[in-house]
């Protein structure tokens, strides 16, 4: 079995990515304070970050695959068309292995791209709490600006990464 790098990031990236927006959630309805959270991350060790890389690949592999059961809800959100069964069944015959290498990369990357999109949500949700709760209102109107811009970005990434993905598959006929 080949170790795929592309695949390990994208499952630590996505892991680091919802522990984040757990904590700014936490942050943000007051069961811990961010000065806490900025302590404990300066008195990290290699042991503790070793743990934390071995914990976010973890949660990245179990978010992710969750993410992976609603493929056909994705597939009618992004309005993709995979290839149909002979698409397929001439895909896996002529197929080289530096093509299912990039094939594999574009999934990969879809897929963190919209598992980010999510966790960019759920953060936004917790920075407009802590806004609220801080009494700094003209914050939310910046957190919703950048919320919009980042989350166009990774949805049009994601969507247009499926699309590859899916027409490598309907090249080959």
């Amino acid at each position: 079995m080949d170790l795929k790098l592309s695949e390990v990031f994208c499952e630590l990236g996505t892991g680091f990515s919802l522990i984040m927006a757990i904590i700014v959630l936490m942050v943000g309805i007051g069961c811990i304070q961010a000065n806490e959270i900025a302590k404990y991350i300066a008195s990290l060790a290699i042991e503790k970050v070793t743990l934390l890389c071995i914990i976010s690949y973890v949660i990245g592999i179990i978010f992710d695959a969750i993410l992976m059961s609603l493929d056909n809800v994705i597939i009618k959100i992004f309005d993709l068309k995979p290839p149909n069964n002979i698409e397929q069944k001439l895909f896996w015959e002529k197929v080289e292995s530096h093509v299912l290498k990039y094939r594999d990369s574009l999934w990969a990357y879809s897929y963190f791209y919209l598992n980010l999109f999510i966790l960019v949500s759920v953060s936004a949700i917790g920075f407009d709490i802590w806004a609220i709760r801080i009494g700094m209102i003209p914050y939310i109107i910046l957190i919703h600006i950048a919320h919009v811009i980042v989350s166009n970005v990774l949805l049009m990434a994601s969507k247009n990464l499926l699309k590859l993905y899916y027409e490598i598959g309907k090249g080959y006929q």
